[in-house]
């Protein structure tokens, strides 16, 4: 995210405005030296939140990974990291007064979000650093394993002021004409229905709203359950592959167990996939097509 597009673009934290700044570090030397001053001015004149990565450039533009603590961050593989990265790093939290925040909420655990399955080497390579004055309104900083890459994605829930919004609009998702036990329910509901003597006497009109009255509010309840279980499930198997992930695996069962997990894991996903895509009416999908932020801001802006 460049500057120029960082001035235009704020969010509101409980009724003040912060900046986010991405890491500068990720770009070659000619480009942090163009950005380098605005971003100071930015932080100068009230920036409070930045981010940044595992990865360090050098005076040269060369890039480093490194881990912060050889003992929590890193498991498998020779104990060693880039001292000068770190070294590096440190002095550019202790400029801003930035906060490890994963770190902070978990100063004696070891969390991995890089692995080599080949050598059975886990890094924390990815992580937010965030303005020591944001820390207390953190509410949760996680890992997540990932889709289609080697590095878990780094969640940070913060408290930040919502304003209240109503029912929304309904969309009726028709992937539920393939679920069995919805359709069982909708029989039963225009069975249920027409059964009834009160329903029977109506005038045909009053009876089809009625009877889609009905079918509508028991596919929202139904839809919510259904919903919520798949939300179930997959914070089940999230939590199956990091477990699995924080321990060095050798046993060839566990091993299978692990991998069964990330394509039941990948197949969610690709599933939530093709209903975003859907709901997003684009013209047209391409084969194989995986740009899943793109159809997610085509979602929102039909809403």
């Amino acid at each position: 995210m460049k500057v120029d597009i960082m001035k235009k673009r704020r969010t509101v934290l409980n009724g003040k405005p912060f900046s986010i700044v991405d890491d500068l570090t990720k770009m070659d030397l000619t480009e942090r030296k163009k950005w380098a001053p605005q971003v100071k001015q930015l932080y100068d004149s009230g920036t409070r939140l930045r981010f940044s990565g595992g990865k360090w450039r050098d005076s040269a533009g060369k890039s480093y990974i490194f881990v912060f603590n050889l003992t929590l961050d890193k498991k498998g593989g020779v104990q060693k990291t880039n001292f000068n990265a770190l070294d590096a790093c440190l002095s550019y939290l202790d400029k801003f007064s930035l906060d490890d925040v994963w770190r902070t909420r978990n100063p004696l655990s070891s969390g991995f979000t890089w692995t080599s399955n080949i050598d059975n080497i886990r890094c924390r390579l990815d992580f937010f650093l965030i303005s020591k004055k944001l820390v207390n309104k953190v509410n949760d900083c996680y890992f997540q394993p990932p889709l289609q890459s080697d590095h878990h994605i780094v969640i940070l829930h913060c408290d930040i002021s919502i304003e209240p919004r109503g029912p929304g609009y309904w969309k009726f998702n028709n992937s539920l004409l393939l679920d069995p036990a919805y359709i069982d329910l909708v029989n039963s509901l225009i069975s249920n229905y027409s059964s009834d003597p009160h329903n029977s006497n109506q005038n045909p009109a009053s009876f089809w709203e009625g009877l889609k009255f009905t079918i509508r509010n028991n596919t929202i309840r139904f839809s919510k359950l259904k919903a919520n279980d798949s939300h179930i499930y997959e914070k089940n198997l999230i939590k199956k592959i990091a477990q699995l992930e924080s321990d060095s695996i050798s046993d060839e069962n566990l091993l299978r167990e692990l991998k069964d997990a990330r394509s039941n894991l990948h197949l969610l996903y690709k599933n939530k996939l093709e209903g975003i895509m859907i709901r997003s009416k684009a013209r047209w999908v391409e084969e194989g097509e995986q740009n899943s932020k793109y159809f997610l801001s085509l979602e929102k802006r039909n809403k």
